[in-house]
């Protein structure tokens, strides 16, 4: 999977991989790089940091570090309604993967996926 990861990522250095919080070395761009090294792909493609726009951060730059409660993912979502069906936070995507759910874990992917893309829509409209 790693493998397909980084094929898909090589064809798209040129463009920005928005992304939730996904800059630590055990969570993010560079432990994918580093698993995918240990698994035995010497050299991962690495995306540069511009090309990695970190939503949290941009929403943080432009209405305050405040602009959500705490999990900052789930409270815009329920500032516009209850949280949607197929949402699912970390602890309940652990559990699904436990469980082998992993349509389950699909469907909350593109849930969060909607949400980014929403957000984006609606930060161009603000310009």
């Amino acid at each position: 999977m790693l493998a397909r990861f980084f094929n898909f990522l090589r064809d798209g250095l040129d463009r920005y991989w928005v992304h939730w919080n996904m800059r630590y070395i055990t969570y993010g761009f560079e432990h994918l790089e580093h698993r995918s090294c240990c698994l035995g792909n010497a050299t991962p493609p690495i995306l540069r940091m511009e090309q990695r726009p970190n939503l949290n951060d941009i929403l943080c730059a432009r209405y305050g570090c405040d602009y959500a409660q705490d999990p900052k993912m789930n409270s815009p979502l329920l500032l516009n309604g209850p949280l949607p069906q197929a949402f699912l936070d970390g602890a309940q995507e652990a559990a699904a993967f436990k469980a082998k759910e992993f349509i389950r874990m699909h469907a909350a992917t593109i849930c969060k996926v909607a949400f980014f893309r929403q957000v984006i829509i609606l930060g161009k409209k603000e310009n």
